[in-house]
């Protein structure tokens, strides 16, 4: 009976397949831009790959990513995002920042055509044309090893290649990805960071991988990102309102001097440093402070919040959210904004 299950859900996931993928020949993609370089192209594409449809998922219902990216210019995304949700007693605030993956990846990956290509000359060999990707890719690192006579290792060369499924492991970016990072030494590309990277463009987690594509992705980024950052980002408050405000704050304090010179000279340091405030994370969760010492910073999160309907509102030493969920800067009074790093 279970057999007779699995045929007819086959089945019926075919047809399903078949259907959305009519309905995708009547939207209209957005080009792609003649400034793009290949890795924007590459990854353009595979952000739109069709990675088929199922009965058993809630795509139907909710889309599933590849459908969703058809209609988005990727020319024109935010680099990331920052949306400030309050609870419903009004007290606390989850900070929810996200990284869209198409610009993420292309700060933190370089394409790599000629690797790409070993993969796939690899899943075609007789003992795996006719297994899945995953699979193909568990086995080609050692594959390479021993047809490049080179070593194939994890982090710093050591130990196995490295596979992360960034559903389990708290990412930032806008969909998840799964990716198999290796180093070369010895060989042709010695010292070099690859990794095979698998994009998630379906609805549940557990389905809808796109065809994999192998990166150059240096772990450190080369003092960016790296391809283990998905969880690191930074808030900080928009340069340009921190510029308009410091010049502002600098004006008041020449037309109107405190009593004593030291008290001018104390303020016009700490507005000084408004252009360092910043608030960092590794791991996707606590905002921890990155500023001047003088400004006494905390974790973003541990300040009061309050909701406010105007910006006029804004109140020093509180983290203030508007009806758009945007934040304003509870040091600056600024538009907090959010980056990779």
């Amino acid at each position: 009976m279970s057999n007779i299950g699995h045929i007819l859900c086959g089945i019926f996931d075919q047809m399903e397949t078949a259907a959305v993928t009519e309905q995708a020949k009547l939207v209209k993609v957005p080009s792609d831009s003649p400034s793009w370089t290949l890795t924007e192209r590459v990854l353009a594409r595979m952000l739109r790959e069709n990675t088929g449809a199922s009965i058993l998922d809630s795509g139907s219902f909710m889309g599933r990513a590849w459908q969703h990216n058809l209609k988005v210019d990727f020319k024109r995304v935010p680099d990331s995002t920052i949306e400030f949700n309050m609870n419903r007693d009004g007290d606390s605030v989850w900070i929810n920042v996200t990284h869209h993956l198409f610009r993420w990846l292309t700060e933190a990956v370089e394409y790599d055509r000629a690797m790409t290509r070993q993969l796939r000359r690899f899943g075609t060999t007789p003992e795996f044309k006719t297994e899945n990707w995953f699979r193909v890719m568990k086995h080609f690192p050692a594959w390479l090893a021993k047809r490049w006579k080179c070593e194939i290792g994890g982090i710093y060369g050591e130990g196995e290649p490295i596979t992360i499924y960034t559903y389990n492991d708290g990412s930032l970016t806008s969909q998840d990805f799964q990716f198999t990072y290796w180093q070369c030494h010895n060989g042709p590309r010695d010292g070099e960071e690859f990794a095979a990277i698998f994009v998630h463009n379906g609805c549940d987690a557990r389905g809808g991988f796109t065809t994999p594509n192998v990166f150059k992705a240096p772990m450190d980024g080369n003092g960016t990102i790296g391809i283990f950052d998905f969880k690191r980002a930074s808030v900080f408050p928009d340069w340009d309102e921190v510029k308009a405000v410091s010049e502002a704050l600098r004006q008041a304090t020449r037309d109107r001097p405190a009593l004593f010179p030291t008290l001018d000279r104390e303020r016009l340091i700490e507005i000084d440093d408004f252009r360092q405030i910043r608030w960092d994370t590794e791991d996707g969760e606590h905002l921890s402070w990155e500023g001047a010492a003088i400004l006494r910073g905390r974790e973003l999160a541990e300040y009061p919040v309050r909701a406010i309907e105007h910006r006029s509102e804004w109140a020093p030493g509180i983290l203030c959210v508007l009806p758009d969920k945007s934040g304003l800067c509870p040091i600056t009074g600024c538009t907090l904004q959010s980056w990779f790093y």
